[in-house]
Order: C-alpha cells, then sequence, then structure tokens
C-alpha cells in the first residue's frame, strides 16, 4: 500500500482526488473545519484541532510526538505557514527532514520563507534575478542604492502577492515605505517579462515531473492566485537546468511551485520563487498524461514525466469556482454576472471527480451570496446608519462571515 500524508489545516480543496489511485492510501491531518474530510478519496482523517482558526493547528501537531514518529510515507503539505513553523520549531533536524519537504538541513531555511530562498540561490549559484536580503529599512536603503534599475521589495513571509512591491528608484522607496512588518524583506532585480508557473515533483532531490504555464490570469491585479492559465511546450528550456539544479541542492522531496519570469530581454528562465507545496492546478496533470502518484512510485528521473504532447497553441484551464468565490468576497457584481453567462459546461474542468467535495464547494457559495449581498446593502446606506450598525458590531460580524467563508 503506498502511503501519503497530507498536512493541510484548511487549505487547498482539489488534492486528494490527483493522489488516489490503486492501492494508494491518503491519511487527510486537518482541523475540524477542513472541507478535504468530505472528499471522497480520503481513507482517514486525524483532526488535530478544532479551532475556526486553526492557530493552534502547528502547535499541536508538534504536541503528539508519537503521531509524528508513526508517519512512514509521503508527507505534503498544502501551505508554507505549516512549513514555516515546522522548520523553525524545536523538533530535532532528523524528525523535521523526515517532515518536510527537504532533505538537506540547509535548505530548510527556505520552507515558507522568501530571505532564505534568496539566502540559499546566492550560496549555492541557483540563477534568480538579483536579489539580496535586508532586515531593516537602512539596510534596504542600502542594498537599494546598488540598483541600477527598477527593483521589487517583498516581504518574507506571506503568500498570494500580499507583501510585493515595485519602485522605479530609491527615491521612490524613501517616499514610499513599506510596512514595519514585512521585514525581513527581499530586494529583487525587477525582470521585464511574463511569468510562467510550473509544477513540479521531486524525489529525494530528483526531477521526476513537471508542466509548464504561461499567459497567466490573476484574480487581483497582477499579483496574488491565480484564475486561469495556458499550459503548452516551452519556447525554451533553460529552466529545466535550474530545476535540476535546485532539486540537487535542497534535496527536495515533494510537490513544487514554482515561478519563473520568462526575460523579453535575454529570452531566459529566471527564478522568482519556489514554494514546496501541493497546489489545485496539480489535479491538471491527468490531462496531459501525468499521473503523479504513479510517478512518485516509480521513483524514476529517468522517465521524467512531462506534458510533451501539447502544441504552441497550449491548453487553457480556467478556475470558475475561484473567480466567483473572489467576485462574491470583492462585491464585484459585474463580474459575478459575466461569469455566470458562462456556460455550465465550461464553467468546471471536466475532470474534477469529488462529487463530496463539489457538493461543499457549491455550498459555500451560496453561504457567500447573502452575506455578499448584505455587506454591498451596508455600503449603500446612509452614513449615519451605517455608522450606527459598526457601532454595533453588525457590520464588523458580517465582514468577518465573509472572510471566514
Amino acid at each position: 500500500m503506498f502511503q501519503i500524508y497530507l498536512v493541510s489545516a484548511h487549505g487547498h480543496r482539489r488534492i486528494p482526488e490527483f493522489l488516489a489511485g490503486p492501492d494508494v492510501r491518503i491519511t487527510l491531518i486537518c482541523c475540524s473545519h477542513n472541507v478535504l474530510k468530505k472528499s471522497d478519496f480520503v481513507d482517514e482523517v486525524i483532526v488535530i484541532s478544532d479551532h475556526k482558526r486553526c492557530e493552534t493547528f502547528i502547535s499541536k501537531f508538534l504536541k503528539n510526538r508519537e503521531l509524528i514518529e508513526s508517519l512512514d510515507g509521503w508527507i505534503l503539505f498544502s501551505g508554507d505557514e505549516e512549513m514555516y513553523q515546522i522548520a523553525n520549531s524545536n523538533l530535532s533536524t532528523e524528525l523535521k527532514l523526515k517532515l518536510l519537504p527537504v532533505r538537506n538541513a540547509n535548505a530548510l531555511k527556505i520552507l515558507g520563507s522568501k530571505s532564505g530562498m534568496v539566502e540559499l540561490a546566492n550560496e549555492t549559484g541557483i540563477k534568480m534575478p538579483r536579489s539580496l536580503t535586508a532586515n531593516s529599512h537602512e539596510e534596504l536603503l542600502e542594498h537599494a542604492k546598488t540598483y541600477a534599475s527598477a527593483f521589487l521589495v517583498k516581504g518574507s513571509r506571506g503568500s498570494g502577492g500580499t507583501s510585493v512591491k515595485k519602485f522605479e528608484t530609491v527615491t521612490s522607496l524613501v517616499n514610499d515605505p513599506i510596512p514595519e512588518e514585512w521585514f525581513p524583506v527581499i530586494i529583487q532585480e525587477f525582470v521585464e517579462g511574463n511569468e510562467r508557473s510550473i509544477e513540479a515533483l521531486f524525489n529525494n532531490g530528483k526531477l521526476l515531473a513537471w508542466m509548464y504555464a504561461d499567459q497567466i490570469v490573476y484574480l487581483r491585479n497582477k499579483i496574488g492566485p491565480t484564475s486561469s492559465r495556458r499550459y503548452r511546450t516551452p519556447p525554451l528550456m533553460d529552466f529545466h537546468d535550474v530545476l535540476i539544479k535546485f532539486g540537487e541542492v535542497t534535496k527536495a522531496h515533494g510537490f513544487g511551485s514554482m515561478a519563473f519570469m520568462y526575460s523579453i530581454k535575454d529570452k531566459q528562465h529566471y527564478l522568482v520563487e519556489a514554494d514546496l507545496r501541493t497546489n489545485d492546478w496539480l489535479n491538471f496533470g491527468r490531462i496531459f498524461g501525468i499521473n503523479w502518484t504513479e510517478v512518485m512510485r516509480a521513483n524514476s528521473p529517468q522517465s521524467e514525466k512531462y506534458p510533451h504532447i501539447l502544441s504552441e497553441d497550449g491548453f487553457y484551464i480556467r478556475m470558475w469556482q475561484r473567480e466567483m468565490e473572489q467576485a462574491l468576497y470583492d462585491h464585484d457584481w459585474r463580474l459575478a454576472y459575466s461569469l455566470l453567462k458562462i456556460k455550465r459546461s465550461d464553467r468546471h474542468p471536466h475532470i474534477y471527480q469529488d462529487v463530496s467535495v463539489n457538493r461543499a464547494l457549491k455550498l459555500r457559495l451560496f453561504r457567500l451570496l447573502p452575506l455578499a449581498l448584505a455587506k454591498t446593502a451596508l455600503a449603500l446606506l446612509p452614513k449615519s446608519v451605517e455608522r450606527k450598525l459598526r457601532e454595533r458590531g453588525i457590520a464588523s460580524k458580517i465582514g468577518s462571515q465573509i472572510a471566514g467563508g
């Protein structure tokens, strides 16, 4: 029996169905509110925390030494924060390397930390745009003076593009200082070009499989979660050497969500971020003939898997549910209406097989709808009425229910 453990407090929703297969056993380690508890493809559920926000999830997990020592199989994570907390805990290095998706102790610092990734890249020569780390505003300004062109400043932690800002000059950074809570930060040369997303699979440092996507559409502006991608045959394969070196340096063991910039100027791929976690996009591997679990079991880089059958035109995938949820969060009724006009047959990829999760996500939309309508109505009320409702805590209660889904 091939055992997979998925450590996911709330986590992503489509992971079990793309990992399932003959003689595969999936154990979910989660909090009590995880929608994946309902999955038709989960064989065992271990509930660690019952708190809705799951602040205590990892601390309770780390205290359960009996559970940690009993885990024997592939251990996957759906969130950066969970890995960061384990990597920076008092757990022994031996147990950290057992749990986490790297087998090199020096690579533990990259988990959930952009500054850790930059430090490792600078130490080992992994090709990234020129990147430095800073622990204070003063250090950041000193680094910024060494950049001749535009640069990005990124908070070391956080996801979804919430802590990223572009600056054209040092003066613009002085006039618009970044928030104190972003530190430590990285300052990275801005590469004029287009982002490429690569989902990869590593086994003890060996690259086993990957998928390449461009024409990426974001939920919010040009950063954060994506709702649409085109998977295609890459125009150039220079990124492949970067993936191989990344695997060798970190001894990566699990899935990687790798972000590259394809430079317009020199026609090269530059690694800008690497998150060693699972994501919803991995589900589409089966469209391209990639059975992730079979590849994990085979453990043979000589038969590396990738969607080589794709043409230059590629294959477009759109996550309708993700877009609709964001429209409701933002009270963007124009977007919601345009999404409803899309034919039902085109709203979701036909590969979604998890009936119980499908049902739970539909219910989630129905729960969000009246709350979003209520918040929109509040915004249309006279200011005096809105102020009274806020004083009574009604407005904040509605907002928190929307945020909690």
